[in-house]
């Protein structure tokens, strides 16, 4: 039997490959812990249609690998109340919250102990907004919801509300409203005295669609930095709406956050551009 050593350039060769692919399998694998945005949408009275543009929408531009989404449709105010609250475990400290509305809007006598004319309250009436199925006593009143919200608190890193529904502006007014829970952006389709449109010809409600219209193409992103702010997606969304119609003036609350970023990805072929310099390196050992 004859024994056939391994010349050292065929050892050089095998050790390469050996370690070429350890480097592509550790590159392979997706980080642990990596911040996701979270969708929560629900869309009542033949509104759900909004519900899944703006969630296609958003998970194009953020990237489906980094987005997760829960969508419902004709939930009442105790089911939206339980749904939301039903996040908390599904939130890690690192991620964003995108919570949606579209539906009508009412409203209701102050349910607060006078918190819509409490010193301190911007409300300009004296009633409580509420959500939840038309025909439907079981609304959420604007200070249920944000005790729901608060609840999340700490959960999430960001916590942006999306109301795309009539008298949307009161759900920031008073002083038990929305503008008292944690760290929270909030776009409202009109102010707290106006209704929300929607066309018939249209797929989507007017403030909606600006909404979608502001995330296709980045068209949105002012500076075109490859970021996209939640200031800048409600001013291009308040402008398209305004202009459109010249009666609905959608309303923003709370400190700016970042919507999506368009991060440069690795693609495969990246990887293999290691080759050339492992495989110089080992052949000079």
């Amino acid at each position: 039997m004859r024994i056939v050593k391994f010349s050292n350039f065929k050892k050089r060769c095998l050790q390469f490959t050996l370690i070429f692919m350890a480097v592509v399998a550790m590159l392979s694998i997706p980080p642990v812990g990596i911040a996701k945005t979270v969708f929560y949408g629900v869309g009542n009275d033949g509104y759900f249609n909004d519900v899944i543009g703006i969630e296609t929408a958003l998970s194009r531009s953020i990237g489906a690998d980094d987005f997760i989404s829960y969508a419902y449709t004709n939930l009442s105010g105790n089911n939206i109340y339980d749904t939301t609250v039903a996040l908390r475990p599904l939130l890690t400290g690192d991620d964003t919250l995108v919570w949606y509305y579209s539906g009508h809007g009412g409203y209701i006598s102050d349910d607060a102990a006078g918190d819509e004319t409490r010193s301190g309250s911007t409300a300009l009436d004296s009633y409580d907004e509420v959500i939840g199925l038309q025909g439907d006593r079981d609304w959420l009143s604007d200070d249920e919801l944000a005790g729901a919200l608060n609840s999340l608190a700490n959960t999430a890193s960001d916590v942006l509300v999306i109301a795309d529904m009539c008298y949307a502006g009161g759900l920031v007014g008073g002083t038990g409203d929305l503008d008292t829970a944690s760290d929270l952006t909030f776009f409202g389709s009109s102010s707290e005295l106006e209704s929300s449109y929607y066309f018939t010809n249209d797929s989507y409600s007017l403030f909606t669609d600006s909404l979608i219209n502001g995330l296709s193409n980045w068209a949105a992103d002012s500076d075109s930095d490859g970021t996209l702010l939640a200031s800048e997606w409600f001013q291009y969304s308040y402008d398209l709406t305004v202009d459109t119609l010249g009666v609905q003036y959608p309303v923003y609350f709370g400190e700016d956050l970042m919507v999506a970023a368009q991060t440069p990805v690795p693609i495969p072929g990246t990887v293999f551009l290691l080759a050339p310099g492992l495989f110089s390196l080992w052949l000079r050992k």
